[in-house]
C-alpha cells in the first residue's frame, strides 16, 4: 500500500487524480471531498471513506492520509510512486 499525508491549510483547494481506489482517512480538521460528483465531508462524525479512481477535490482545514490499495514491486524512488498513484495540483485562494 502506498500512503500519502496532505496538510490543507485555510483558503486551499487540493485536486488528485487518484489512479487506484484509495482510503481517505481524517487525522484533524474537517474536509470537504468531491470525487465524480459526489460529495463527501470528513469530519469527527464521518472519519474515514473508501474512494473509487477518479479526479478528487479536497478543501478544508486540517491533516488526512490517503491509502492507495495497489501495490507495486518495484519503485525506482518515492516520487515516482507518488506520480503513478496520485496527480495533484494545489490551488491557493486569497
Amino acid at each position: 500500500m502506498s500512503t500519502l499525508n496532505l496538510q490543507l491549510n485555510a483558503k486551499e483547494t487540493l485536486v488528485l487524480e487518484l489512479h487506484e481506489a484509495t482510503e481517505v482517512r481524517l487525522i484533524s480538521g474537517e474536509h470537504w471531498l468531491s470525487l465524480n460528483g459526489k460529495d463527501i465531508t470528513l469530519d469527527s462524525n464521518a472519519p474515514q471513506h473508501s474512494l473509487p479512481a477518479g479526479k478528487l477535490i479536497i478543501e478544508g482545514e486540517g491533516v488526512l492520509t490517503l491509502k492507495a490499495q495497489a501495490t507495486y514491486k518495484e519503485v525506482s524512488g518515492w516520487r515516482h510512486l507518488l506520480d503513478q498513484v496520485w496527480h495533484r495540483t494545489a490551488i491557493a485562494f486569497s
